[in-house]
Protein backbone atom coordinates (compact mmCIF):
# COMPACT_ATOMS: atom_id res chain seq x y z
CA UNK A 1 0.00 0.00 0.00
CA UNK A 2 1.39 3.61 -0.31
CA UNK A 3 2.74 4.95 2.37
CA UNK A 4 0.70 6.47 5.74
CA UNK A 5 1.84 10.06 4.00
CA UNK A 6 -0.29 9.47 0.64
CA UNK A 7 -3.01 8.08 2.52
CA UNK A 8 -3.44 10.86 4.97
CA UNK A 9 -3.22 13.39 1.72
CA UNK A 10 -6.05 11.30 0.05
CA UNK A 11 -8.15 11.18 2.84
CA UNK A 12 -7.86 14.98 2.96
CA UNK A 13 -8.65 15.48 -0.33
CA UNK A 14 -11.88 13.15 0.05
CA UNK A 15 -13.22 15.32 2.82
CA UNK A 16 -13.02 18.41 0.83
CA UNK A 17 -15.05 16.70 -2.05
CA UNK A 18 -12.15 16.88 -4.70
CA UNK A 19 -12.15 14.43 -7.60
CA UNK A 20 -10.04 11.19 -6.77
CA UNK A 21 -8.31 8.97 -9.40
CA UNK A 22 -5.25 6.94 -9.17
CA UNK A 23 -3.68 4.00 -9.43
CA UNK A 24 -2.96 2.20 -5.86
CA UNK A 25 -1.62 -1.57 -4.87
CA UNK A 26 -2.13 -4.48 -2.66
CA UNK A 27 0.25 -7.52 -1.70
CA UNK A 28 -2.41 -10.71 -2.12
CA UNK A 29 -1.43 -14.44 -2.22
CA UNK A 30 2.12 -13.30 -3.03
CA UNK A 31 1.67 -11.07 -5.46
CA UNK A 32 1.99 -7.18 -5.23
CA UNK A 33 -1.49 -6.29 -7.10
CA UNK A 34 -2.53 -2.89 -8.74
CA UNK A 35 -5.74 -1.61 -9.32
CA UNK A 36 -7.65 2.09 -10.01
CA UNK A 37 -9.59 3.65 -7.63
CA UNK A 38 -11.80 6.45 -9.18
CA UNK A 39 -13.73 8.74 -6.50
CA UNK A 40 -16.16 11.52 -7.64
CA UNK A 41 -16.26 14.64 -6.87
CA UNK A 42 -19.74 15.18 -5.01
CA UNK A 43 -18.09 11.73 -2.42
CA UNK A 44 -18.54 12.63 1.02
CA UNK A 45 -16.51 10.61 4.03
CA UNK A 46 -19.71 11.37 6.57
CA UNK A 47 -22.45 8.86 3.97
CA UNK A 48 -21.45 5.28 3.47
CA UNK A 49 -21.62 5.17 -0.77
CA UNK A 50 -21.89 1.90 -2.90
CA UNK A 51 -18.54 0.39 -4.30
CA UNK A 52 -18.29 -0.91 -7.47
CA UNK A 53 -15.63 -3.36 -9.24
CA UNK A 54 -15.22 -3.44 -12.94
CA UNK A 55 -13.38 -5.99 -14.55
CA UNK A 56 -11.92 -5.75 -18.13
CA UNK A 57 -11.97 -8.19 -21.01
CA UNK A 58 -9.22 -10.54 -21.66
CA UNK A 59 -5.98 -8.46 -22.84
CA UNK A 60 -7.31 -5.52 -21.63
CA UNK A 61 -6.05 -2.89 -18.48
CA UNK A 62 -7.10 -1.08 -15.64
CA UNK A 63 -6.73 1.84 -17.20
CA UNK A 64 -8.05 1.56 -20.68
CA UNK A 65 -11.26 -0.12 -18.90
CA UNK A 66 -11.56 2.85 -16.56
CA UNK A 67 -12.29 5.35 -19.36
CA UNK A 68 -15.46 3.76 -20.10
CA UNK A 69 -18.85 4.49 -19.38
CA UNK A 70 -19.00 3.64 -15.15
CA UNK A 71 -16.58 6.62 -14.58
CA UNK A 72 -19.27 9.48 -15.38
CA UNK A 73 -21.98 7.29 -14.03
CA UNK A 74 -20.02 7.22 -10.94
CA UNK A 75 -20.13 11.08 -10.94
CA UNK A 76 -23.71 11.28 -10.87
CA UNK A 77 -24.80 8.05 -8.90
CA UNK A 78 -22.09 8.94 -6.41
CA UNK A 79 -20.54 5.06 -6.13
CA UNK A 80 -16.70 4.62 -5.86
CA UNK A 81 -15.69 2.79 -9.05
CA UNK A 82 -12.67 0.49 -8.44
CA UNK A 83 -10.94 -1.05 -11.87
CA UNK A 84 -8.39 -4.33 -11.05
CA UNK A 85 -5.65 -5.34 -13.25
CA UNK A 86 -5.53 -8.86 -14.06
CA UNK A 87 -2.20 -10.71 -14.19
CA UNK A 88 -0.38 -12.03 -17.21
CA UNK A 89 -0.25 -15.96 -17.66
CA UNK A 90 3.32 -16.64 -17.90
CA UNK A 91 2.47 -19.53 -20.70
CA UNK A 92 1.12 -17.27 -22.98
CA UNK A 93 2.22 -13.44 -22.40
CA UNK A 94 1.18 -12.59 -25.64
CA UNK A 95 -2.28 -12.63 -24.73
CA UNK A 96 -1.81 -9.91 -22.20
CA UNK A 97 -3.57 -10.07 -18.80
CA UNK A 98 -6.93 -11.55 -17.88
CA UNK A 99 -8.45 -12.89 -14.99
CA UNK A 100 -7.96 -17.23 -13.44
CA UNK A 101 -11.42 -17.98 -14.99
CA UNK A 102 -10.81 -20.15 -18.30
CA UNK A 103 -6.99 -20.97 -18.92
CA UNK A 104 -5.58 -18.00 -17.63
CA UNK A 105 -3.23 -17.40 -14.77
CA UNK A 106 -3.78 -20.80 -12.62
CA UNK A 107 -1.58 -19.80 -9.94
CA UNK A 108 -3.15 -16.51 -9.33
CA UNK A 109 -5.86 -16.27 -6.78
CA UNK A 110 -8.12 -13.44 -7.97
CA UNK A 111 -10.85 -14.34 -5.29
CA UNK A 112 -8.64 -13.49 -3.14
CA UNK A 113 -7.51 -10.36 -4.63
CA UNK A 114 -11.12 -8.55 -4.65
CA UNK A 115 -11.56 -9.78 -0.89
CA UNK A 116 -8.45 -7.85 -0.19
CA UNK A 117 -9.37 -5.02 -2.01
CA UNK A 118 -12.72 -4.86 -0.21
CA UNK A 119 -11.06 -4.91 2.71
CA UNK A 120 -8.37 -2.42 2.56
CA UNK A 121 -10.97 -0.17 1.08
CA UNK A 122 -13.53 -0.44 3.73
CA UNK A 123 -10.36 1.16 5.94
CA UNK A 124 -10.02 4.37 3.63
CA UNK A 125 -13.40 5.20 2.70
CA UNK A 126 -16.40 5.33 3.84
CA UNK A 127 -18.00 1.99 1.94
CA UNK A 128 -21.72 0.87 2.13
CA UNK A 129 -21.03 -2.88 2.58
CA UNK A 130 -24.39 -3.90 1.67
CA UNK A 131 -24.12 -2.48 -1.60
CA UNK A 132 -21.12 -3.88 -3.49
CA UNK A 133 -21.55 -5.15 -7.31
CA UNK A 134 -19.43 -6.37 -9.74
CA UNK A 135 -19.67 -5.82 -13.38
CA UNK A 136 -17.07 -6.77 -16.50
CA UNK A 137 -16.84 -7.62 -19.80
CA UNK A 138 -15.64 -10.95 -21.67
CA UNK A 139 -12.88 -12.83 -19.50
CA UNK A 140 -14.14 -10.05 -17.05
CA UNK A 141 -17.97 -11.19 -16.77
CA UNK A 142 -16.56 -15.15 -16.16
CA UNK A 143 -15.05 -13.07 -12.86
CA UNK A 144 -17.79 -11.69 -11.90
CA UNK A 145 -19.92 -14.75 -12.06
CA UNK A 146 -16.49 -16.47 -9.99
CA UNK A 147 -17.35 -13.89 -7.74
CA UNK A 148 -20.79 -14.78 -7.41
CA UNK A 149 -19.85 -18.32 -6.71
CA UNK A 150 -17.08 -17.90 -4.27
CA UNK A 151 -17.79 -14.31 -2.58
CA UNK A 152 -21.34 -13.96 -2.82
CA UNK A 153 -21.80 -13.06 0.85
CA UNK A 154 -19.76 -9.93 0.07
CA UNK A 155 -21.74 -8.77 -3.26
CA UNK A 156 -25.08 -7.97 -3.53
CA UNK A 157 -25.49 -8.26 -7.54
CA UNK A 158 -23.13 -9.12 -10.55
CA UNK A 159 -23.40 -8.30 -13.90
CA UNK A 160 -21.80 -9.76 -17.24
CA UNK A 161 -21.67 -8.39 -20.77
CA UNK A 162 -20.05 -10.94 -23.12
CA UNK A 163 -19.59 -13.03 -20.26
CA UNK A 164 -20.68 -16.85 -19.46
CA UNK A 165 -19.40 -19.55 -17.26
CA UNK A 166 -17.02 -22.47 -17.57
CA UNK A 167 -18.75 -25.78 -17.45
CA UNK A 168 -16.89 -27.30 -14.93
CA UNK A 169 -17.21 -24.40 -12.50
CA UNK A 170 -20.93 -24.16 -12.63
CA UNK A 171 -21.08 -27.46 -12.00
CA UNK A 172 -18.47 -26.76 -9.01
CA UNK A 173 -20.28 -23.30 -7.77
CA UNK A 174 -22.05 -23.83 -4.60
CA UNK A 175 -23.20 -19.98 -3.96
CA UNK A 176 -24.11 -19.23 0.04
CA UNK A 177 -26.87 -16.65 -0.68
CA UNK A 178 -29.27 -15.71 -3.77
CA UNK A 179 -26.83 -13.47 -5.84
CA UNK A 180 -28.95 -11.65 -8.26
CA UNK A 181 -27.62 -11.93 -11.75
CA UNK A 182 -27.68 -9.67 -14.90
CA UNK A 183 -26.22 -11.30 -18.60
CA UNK A 184 -26.27 -9.08 -21.52
CA UNK A 185 -24.92 -11.47 -24.48
CA UNK A 186 -25.16 -11.52 -28.60
CA UNK A 187 -26.70 -14.38 -30.14
CA UNK A 188 -23.81 -14.13 -32.99
CA UNK A 189 -20.92 -13.81 -30.71
CA UNK A 190 -17.82 -15.42 -32.15
CA UNK A 191 -15.91 -15.65 -29.18
CA UNK A 192 -17.91 -16.74 -26.38
CA UNK A 193 -21.10 -17.74 -28.30
CA UNK A 194 -24.62 -18.09 -26.97
CA UNK A 195 -24.69 -21.51 -27.47
CA UNK A 196 -21.73 -22.55 -25.73
CA UNK A 197 -17.93 -23.72 -26.90
CA UNK A 198 -16.39 -27.06 -26.36
CA UNK A 199 -12.96 -26.57 -26.40
CA UNK A 200 -9.62 -29.07 -25.50
CA UNK A 201 -9.37 -27.16 -22.59
CA UNK A 202 -13.25 -26.88 -21.22
CA UNK A 203 -16.76 -25.50 -21.97
CA UNK A 204 -17.70 -22.45 -22.45
CA UNK A 205 -21.71 -22.99 -20.85
CA UNK A 206 -24.45 -21.93 -22.78
CA UNK A 207 -26.26 -18.62 -21.92
CA UNK A 208 -29.32 -20.55 -21.40
CA UNK A 209 -27.59 -22.97 -18.86
CA UNK A 210 -25.93 -20.50 -17.15
CA UNK A 211 -29.55 -17.92 -16.62
CA UNK A 212 -31.17 -21.53 -15.95
CA UNK A 213 -28.67 -21.82 -12.79
CA UNK A 214 -28.81 -18.94 -11.41
CA UNK A 215 -32.81 -18.81 -11.98
CA UNK A 216 -32.61 -21.96 -9.86
CA UNK A 217 -29.64 -20.84 -7.40
CA UNK A 218 -32.10 -17.54 -6.82
CA UNK A 219 -35.55 -19.65 -6.56
CA UNK A 220 -36.77 -17.95 -8.94
CA UNK A 221 -40.42 -18.27 -10.84
CA UNK A 222 -38.97 -20.34 -13.94
CA UNK A 223 -41.31 -18.28 -16.45
CA UNK A 224 -39.71 -14.91 -17.36
CA UNK A 225 -41.59 -12.09 -18.17
CA UNK A 226 -40.16 -11.54 -22.33
CA UNK A 227 -40.09 -7.82 -23.29
CA UNK A 228 -39.08 -6.75 -27.24
CA UNK A 229 -36.75 -3.55 -26.63
CA UNK A 230 -37.88 -0.53 -29.23
CA UNK A 231 -35.67 -1.10 -32.63
CA UNK A 232 -34.37 2.71 -32.11
CA UNK A 233 -31.88 1.95 -34.29
CA UNK A 234 -32.60 -0.01 -37.66
CA UNK A 235 -29.06 0.39 -38.67
CA UNK A 236 -27.24 -1.70 -36.27
CA UNK A 237 -28.00 -4.76 -37.13
CA UNK A 238 -29.24 -6.24 -34.34
CA UNK A 239 -32.57 -5.97 -31.65
CA UNK A 240 -32.48 -6.81 -27.72
CA UNK A 241 -35.39 -8.82 -26.41
CA UNK A 242 -35.30 -9.10 -22.45
CA UNK A 243 -35.74 -11.32 -20.08
CA UNK A 244 -36.82 -10.71 -16.78
CA UNK A 245 -37.04 -13.55 -13.93
CA UNK A 246 -38.78 -12.61 -10.09
CA UNK A 247 -40.44 -13.63 -7.33
CA UNK A 248 -36.78 -14.67 -6.14
CA UNK A 249 -35.39 -15.59 -2.49
CA UNK A 250 -34.49 -12.71 -0.93
CA UNK A 251 -35.45 -9.92 -3.43
CA UNK A 252 -33.10 -11.20 -5.87
CA UNK A 253 -33.61 -11.30 -9.64
CA UNK A 254 -31.89 -12.39 -12.71
CA UNK A 255 -32.25 -10.36 -16.07
CA UNK A 256 -31.33 -11.55 -19.43
CA UNK A 257 -30.57 -9.24 -22.34
CA UNK A 258 -30.62 -11.26 -25.78
CA UNK A 259 -29.13 -9.56 -28.25
CA UNK A 260 -30.11 -10.62 -31.42
CA UNK A 261 -27.55 -10.46 -33.91
CA UNK A 262 -24.87 -8.95 -31.56
CA UNK A 263 -21.70 -9.49 -31.38
CA UNK A 264 -18.74 -9.34 -29.03
CA UNK A 265 -19.66 -6.35 -27.91
CA UNK A 266 -20.89 -4.26 -25.07
CA UNK A 267 -24.51 -2.36 -26.28
CA UNK A 268 -24.47 1.20 -26.54
CA UNK A 269 -20.64 1.55 -26.91
CA UNK A 270 -18.88 2.81 -30.08
CA UNK A 271 -19.03 0.78 -33.79
CA UNK A 272 -21.32 0.26 -36.49
CA UNK A 273 -21.93 -3.07 -35.61
CA UNK A 274 -22.74 -2.24 -31.60
CA UNK A 275 -26.28 -2.29 -30.48
CA UNK A 276 -27.49 1.21 -29.91
CA UNK A 277 -31.17 0.06 -28.49
CA UNK A 278 -29.87 0.05 -25.47
CA UNK A 279 -26.72 1.08 -22.84
CA UNK A 280 -25.06 -1.25 -21.35
CA UNK A 281 -23.38 0.76 -18.31
CA UNK A 282 -26.85 2.28 -17.32
CA UNK A 283 -28.90 -0.99 -17.41
CA UNK A 284 -26.42 -2.80 -15.33
CA UNK A 285 -26.59 0.51 -13.00
CA UNK A 286 -30.29 0.16 -13.16
CA UNK A 287 -29.80 -3.66 -11.86
CA UNK A 288 -27.27 -2.76 -8.99
CA UNK A 289 -29.42 0.04 -7.33
CA UNK A 290 -32.44 -2.13 -6.92
CA UNK A 291 -30.17 -4.75 -4.78
CA UNK A 292 -28.63 -4.88 -1.63
CA UNK A 293 -27.40 -7.68 0.66
CA UNK A 294 -29.65 -7.21 3.45
CA UNK A 295 -32.58 -8.14 1.01
CA UNK A 296 -34.49 -4.96 0.71
CA UNK A 297 -34.56 -2.74 -1.97
CA UNK A 298 -31.15 -0.23 -2.65
CA UNK A 299 -31.80 3.36 -2.21
CA UNK A 300 -29.08 5.13 -4.39
CA UNK A 301 -29.39 8.60 -3.76
CA UNK A 302 -29.59 9.63 -7.54
CA UNK A 303 -31.89 8.49 -9.98
CA UNK A 304 -31.24 5.70 -13.06
CA UNK A 305 -31.75 7.36 -16.31
CA UNK A 306 -35.57 7.43 -17.28
CA UNK A 307 -36.04 6.22 -20.90
CA UNK A 308 -36.44 8.38 -23.81
CA UNK A 309 -36.72 7.40 -27.33
CA UNK A 310 -36.48 8.99 -30.88
CA UNK A 311 -38.02 8.06 -34.06
CA UNK A 312 -37.60 7.99 -36.98
CA UNK A 313 -33.89 6.73 -37.34
CA UNK A 314 -32.49 7.29 -39.75
CA UNK A 315 -34.44 10.61 -40.33
CA UNK A 316 -35.53 12.96 -43.39
CA UNK A 317 -36.80 15.48 -42.66
CA UNK A 318 -38.12 15.80 -38.45
CA UNK A 319 -36.97 13.79 -35.44
CA UNK A 320 -39.28 13.05 -33.14
CA UNK A 321 -38.31 12.37 -29.08
CA UNK A 322 -40.56 11.95 -26.60
CA UNK A 323 -39.82 11.51 -22.71
CA UNK A 324 -40.36 9.18 -19.61
CA UNK A 325 -40.75 12.00 -17.19
CA UNK A 326 -40.97 15.41 -18.66
CA UNK A 327 -39.42 16.98 -15.80
CA UNK A 328 -36.16 15.25 -16.08
CA UNK A 329 -34.58 16.64 -18.69
CA UNK A 330 -33.49 20.26 -19.15
CA UNK A 331 -31.62 21.02 -22.71
CA UNK A 332 -31.04 19.16 -25.53
CA UNK A 333 -28.01 19.56 -28.15
CA UNK A 334 -26.95 17.98 -31.42
CA UNK A 335 -24.21 17.73 -32.57
CA UNK A 336 -22.32 16.90 -36.10
CA UNK A 337 -19.77 13.58 -36.75
CA UNK A 338 -16.60 16.09 -35.98
CA UNK A 339 -18.45 17.32 -32.40
CA UNK A 340 -19.76 20.50 -33.95
CA UNK A 341 -22.75 22.08 -31.62
CA UNK A 342 -25.64 22.41 -34.56
CA UNK A 343 -28.64 22.82 -32.38
CA UNK A 344 -29.01 23.46 -28.58
CA UNK A 345 -32.66 24.06 -26.61
CA UNK A 346 -33.93 23.84 -23.27
CA UNK A 347 -36.80 21.71 -22.20
CA UNK A 348 -39.70 23.44 -21.09
CA UNK A 349 -41.57 22.04 -17.49
CA UNK A 350 -43.52 19.41 -18.31
CA UNK A 351 -42.48 18.97 -21.79
CA UNK A 352 -42.35 15.47 -22.70
CA UNK A 353 -42.87 14.97 -26.46
CA UNK A 354 -40.03 17.32 -28.59
CA UNK A 355 -40.11 17.88 -32.74
CA UNK A 356 -36.83 19.07 -34.08
CA UNK A 357 -36.35 20.15 -38.30
CA UNK A 358 -34.06 18.52 -39.30
CA UNK A 359 -34.05 19.54 -42.76
CA UNK A 360 -31.41 22.34 -43.03
CA UNK A 361 -28.63 19.06 -41.63
CA UNK A 362 -26.66 17.30 -44.44
CA UNK A 363 -26.58 13.90 -44.48
CA UNK A 364 -24.43 11.90 -41.87
CA UNK A 365 -24.14 10.83 -38.50
CA UNK A 366 -25.18 12.80 -35.56
CA UNK A 367 -24.95 12.53 -32.11
CA UNK A 368 -28.53 13.78 -29.63
CA UNK A 369 -27.53 14.40 -26.09
CA UNK A 370 -30.03 15.31 -23.47
CA UNK A 371 -28.74 16.80 -20.04
CA UNK A 372 -30.44 16.71 -16.85
CA UNK A 373 -29.08 17.28 -13.18
CA UNK A 374 -27.47 14.48 -12.59
CA UNK A 375 -26.25 13.19 -16.28
CA UNK A 376 -25.60 13.27 -19.68
CA UNK A 377 -27.02 11.24 -21.80
CA UNK A 378 -26.34 10.48 -25.97
CA UNK A 379 -27.98 8.75 -28.49
CA UNK A 380 -26.65 8.49 -32.28
CA UNK A 381 -28.75 9.12 -34.93
CA UNK A 382 -28.28 9.30 -39.27
CA UNK A 383 -30.03 11.86 -41.33
CA UNK A 384 -30.51 10.29 -45.23
CA UNK A 385 -32.66 11.39 -48.05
Amino acid sequence: MKNIYILIILLVRISGFAQINYTDTIFSGGTMRTFRVYVPAMYSQQTPRPLLFQFHGYGGDALSAEQGRFRIVADTANFILITPNGTLDPAYPQFGQGWNTYFCCFTVDDVLFVSDMIDSLKNQFNIDTTRIYAAGFSNGGMMCYELACKLGNKFAAIGSVAGTMIASRLKACNPTKAVPVLEIHGTADPYIPWNGLISSIDTFSAINSVIDFWVGTNQCSKTPTVVDLPDLNTTDGSTVTKYLYQNCFCNSSVELFKVNGGGHTAPGSPGSDTNQDMNAVLEIWRFFRSHSLNCSSSSADIPISFNWTLFPNPFTDEIRIELQNENYYKKLNIYDKIGRLVYSNKISENENKLTIDGCSMENGIYLIELISDFERITKKIIKTD
